[in-house]
């Protein structure tokens, strides 16, 4: 069993790193490999050139690979099973319990135990929730559900993409209507009807036919149409949605009866066709995800993990780093998308229709698509930020804005997993970053520690005045901070406080000289710990060669003539002199 195989790697991706020419793991890869095939949430430090990429891409391609195939064996292309519900005005649709989802939510929205009444106390922020289902824009059928106002705070109504912003109407994947009377989409706030408050019985109604719409109706008075459906979201999947202000709203999707009759040939959600409806994560879908199928319904495969880098070229390389590791992964063979600005954007376009499984890119390229509905998102079990403090200052909003539209609701295996790799873990941003986006991080932190090369010893020499009494000689001259000129240093007083802390500054520069002297050193870099120490060690060194101070170092090595104890300093606290040949 090879070194990787003991870390639990599958003996496809052994084999190509073996082909690599690694024959042991590194120790970020040792650390990390096991953390995250047991599914847990990761930050690891380690220095450039140890192998992190192979410390996040190996356990993450063994898992996408386990994943695909799993679907492939079950056959998940099926509808999911049914779990029944809709009880009361329902009763054709039994694949979705059609309340409001309580993994689908902004921390600040608190759910009835029937989950049919939500409530946001905040009254500086907007916090959103989605419904446990959504039917297909392309589904040809008219539905409706109703949203009652219990009190007269701010909310707004509507539908949404699973993977939207729940501050609805902000973005291009979801439509709002708000209690001011303006509706919303892409964050632009347009009058459209009178405003309604506490009471108010406010229907929202899709209409999935050819074309597609969006309109709303107040107290059973329609209002008329809000929002023509965009191309682009004509094949998405469009959920009920609410965002709350220091509200309480009650929604009803048809499981009893409706304040106000439906429009004419509107159904309630809970009589839409099972074959047309998708239910979301949380919501008894098996493995999670958005499963239901439409005859419009895209083929391809969605991607299973997002890996962000900083730079094009740092993408590129990642990319071509998962290619190499998971060449011997068939059957299903893994398919990773590179997805990077300055680029022809066509090419990217295709390769997402075809269906990716890994995205790599970077933080401007992926959030365009994935705002425009490109980048499916409802299938993602991995986020990853590597060199994380790079993306983190200069790109915070996108990594937030990603991860918020990513689910959230997978149990076990199925979670989604937040990978965070970078060059330091102490970086405030980052711990930040961290606390907003990950759950009980475990930290792989071997920035701070000594990563010693097999050629490399430590020696400690330990420095005693009472033990070694050399200090004493006046030959050879030492050159000290003299914080103890007026003090006593001598024989008579070498158990005084202040004659040993002078002592072992004068024994540290002897000591110095035997070391050079026993290891028979030509070169080495000796740290001080200030422009002081520097300045004294220089005048010790080169008086050692006898040149009076005179003796350092000339620029080149005169046979015979040269101070072997030659020393130059490299310091803030020294002019830099260039030297034109």
């Amino acid at each position: 069993m090879s070194a990787f195989e003991e870390l639990g790697v599958m003996p496809e991706l052994c084999k190509a790193v073996e082909e690599l020419g690694w024959t042991l793991p590194s120790p970020v890869q040792a650390e990390a490999i096991p953390l995250i095939l047991g599914g847990g949430d990761v930050m690891a430090a380690a220095e450039t050139g140890s192998g992190k990429t192979g410390a996040f891409a190996i356990p993450v391609l063994q898992i996408v690979h386990e994943a695909l195939r799993q679907r492939v064996r079950s056959g998940t292309a099926a509808s999911i099973s049914s779990r029944g519900g809709g009880g009361g005005g329902g009763g054709a649709n039994a694949t979705v319990d059609w309340v409001l989802n309580i993994e689908d939510r902004d921390l600040n929205v608190a759910l009835s135990p029937d989950g049919c009444t939500a409530q946001s106390r905040s009254e500086k922020s907007w916090g959103g929730v989605r419904a446990t289902g959504g039917v297909f824009a392309s589904c040809g059928d008219k539905v409706y559900y109703e949203v009652t106002v219990n009190d007269e705070g701010l909310s707004r109504v509507g539908w949404s993409c699973p993977t939207a912003s729940r501050d609805l109407g902000t973005d291009r994947l979801g439509f709002g209507f708000g209690g001011t009377g303006k509706k919303s989409h892409q964050r632009q706030f347009d009058a459209y009807a009178e405003p309604f408050g506490q009471g108010d019985v406010i229907g929202c109604m899709l209409d999935c036919t050819a074309g597609g719409s969006v309109s709303f109706c107040k107290n059973g008075r329609q209002l008329g149409e809000a929002f023509k459906l965009p191309p682009h979201l004509q094949s998405q999947v469009l959920h009920p949605a609410i965002c709350l202000k220091n509200a309480e709203v009650t929604v009803n999707f048809g499981t009893k009866p409706f304040a106000f009759p439906p429009p004419s040939g509107f159904v309630a959600l809970t009589k839409a066709p099972a074959a047309k409806v998708a239910a979301s994560y949380g919501s008894g879908a098996a493995g999670g995800g958005t499963t239901g199928h439409s005859p419009s319904a895209a083929a391809g495969r969605k991607p299973v993990c997002i890996i962000l880098e900083p730079a094009k070229d740092l993408a590129e390389q990642t990319s071509n780093c998962f290619n190499d590791y998971g060449k011997h992964l068939n059957n299903p063979a893994l398919r990773t998308g590179l997805f990077v600005g300055g680029i022809d954007i066509a090419p990217q376009i295709r390769l997402l229709r075809d269906g990716v499984d890994i995205v790599v890119g970077t933080p401007g390229r992926v959030i365009d698509f994935v705002e425009s509905g490109k980048i499916p998102l409802e299938e993602v079990r991995f986020y990853v930020l590597d060199e994380a403090d790079r993306l983190i200052a200069d790109n915070p909003d996108v990594i937030v804005k990603i991860y918020n539209r990513l689910p959230k609701a997978g149990t076990g295996v199925n979670r989604l997993q937040v990978l965070l790799f970078s060059a330091t873990l102490h970086n405030p941003e980052v711990k930040d970053m961290a606390a907003r986006i990950c759950v009980n991080p475990i930290l792989v932190d071997l920035k701070g520690k000594d990563a010693v090369p097999e050629t490399v010893d430590h020696v400690l020499v330990r420095v005693s005045p009472v033990e070694d009494r050399s200090w004493l000689q006046s030959k050879p001259e030492v050159f000290t901070d003299g914080c103890h000129a007026l003090d006593r240093i001598g024989p008579e007083s070498a158990s005084a406080p202040e004659c040993l802390s002078e002592a072992t500054k004068r024994l540290k520069q002897r000591l110095l000289q035997r070391i050079i002297n026993t290891f028979n050193m030509e070169q080495c870099l000796i740290f001080c710990r200030t422009n002081y120490d520097c300045d004294n060690l220089e005048k010790f060194l080169n008086n050692l060669g006898g040149g009076g101070g005179g003796g350092g170092f000339r620029g080149k090595k005169e046979s015979g003539k040269e101070n072997p104890y030659s020393c130059v300093v490299l310091a803030g606290a020294r002019r830099c002199v260039v030297w034109a040949g």
